[in-house]
């Protein structure tokens, strides 16, 4: 992200923030609901999710290129 567009760097960090708080208590939620198993399992499938988002070789940097600039101001308009 960095070498591609390093403005967008601290609204990574964000995300990760919120996913972050989000998943922790998603997992709460399924332990106490259907058991610790569970929620190690559904834990599982969504990082081999992301690791199947992350390996899509068509999915290159031409969003970054789109969405340089914009911002939420700029999109309300």
């Amino acid at each position: 992200l960095a070498r591609e567009s390093a403005e967008l760097i601290p609204w990574a960090w964000g995300v990760n923030g919120a996913a972050s708080v989000m998943g922790s208590v998603g997992a709460l939620a399924i332990a106490l609901l259907a058991g610790f198993n569970q929620a190690m399992l559904a834990g599982a499938a969504l990082y081999l999710v992301a690791l199947a988002c992350q390996g899509r070789p068509w999915a290159a940097a031409a969003p970054l290129d789109a969405a340089r600039g914009r911002t939420i101001a700029s999109i309300a308009r």
